[in-house]
């Protein structure tokens, strides 16, 4: 399941943009990795959320409640993609595409075709990146 969370630099990044999310992993001020059911009852229940600036860590969300966080906060929407590549030998590739839901005259399409990444994981995270570097530029 640790595969399935964010970076340390991405849960810090997260944190600046006031992410609050029930997570079962976090990170410590260290950067490691860790999950602790307790903890985080405790700090639910003490009014403290995990990404308030009380709490010196930092919470490892999953990358799908990310991406589901940046569709509700943000209206940008990031996926992953598999597609053949064009140059031989062919292989399975992944890539990302990210939309601003809100799109229009006034407003860019943030769209990264072909990029490739050789495992969906790899993409996901190239994604959430991507993401936050868009939400800093707003």
């Amino acid at each position: 399941m640790k595969e399935q969370v964010v970076t340390h630099e991405q849960s810090l990044a997260l944190k600046e943009f006031m992410f609050i999310g029930k997570c079962i992993f976090l990170y410590d001020t260290k950067g490691v990795l860790y999950s602790d059911i307790k903890t985080e009852i405790d700090l639910i229940q003490g009014g403290i959320p995990y990404n308030t600036m009380s709490y010196k860590g930092s919470a490892a969300p999953f990358k799908q409640q990310v991406f589901e966080w940046f569709i509700e906060k943000h209206d940008l929407f990031g996926k992953t993609q598999p597609y053949i590549s064009d140059v031989e030998p062919f292989n399975l590739v992944w890539e990302f595409v990210i939309l601003d839901l809100n799109w229009g005259e006034d407003k860019d399409i943030h769209l990264n075709t072909r990029c490739s990444f050789s495992s969906p994981k790899e993409a996901e995270s190239a994604c959430i990146d991507k993401l936050i570097e868009i939400c800093k530029i707003k």
